[in-house]
């Protein structure tokens, strides 16, 4: 995409030159239609947030305890007390 800054445009260059966009099928933008720095930084920020509750989320829940003995003295079982990592 080609971008080119067009500063000091009368009115009536304006006009002309949105006609002649229309009639080549081209699309003006603004400056400012792209989408505003606090806009983008509030979506940002509320994505890491939910990232970072559903994975505390995650955590809280436990995990498994495997005891690989041959003797081990009871079977797989599910516990709060070691996060989803390997123990």
């Amino acid at each position: 995409m080609s971008r080119m800054v067009l500063d000091d445009l009368s009115d009536d260059e304006l006009a002309e030159l949105t006609a002649l966009a229309e009639q080549h099928d081209v699309e003006l933008m603004r400056e400012g239609d792209r989408g505003e720095p606090v806009t983008i930084a509030i979506l940002v920020g509320s994505a890491l947030a939910i990232g970072a509750v559903m994975h505390e989320f995650e955590r809280r829940k436990g995990g498994q305890v495997i005891d690989l003995r041959p003797d081990a003295p009871k079977p797989p079982t599910a516990t709060r007390t070691c996060s989803t990592a390997w123990s």
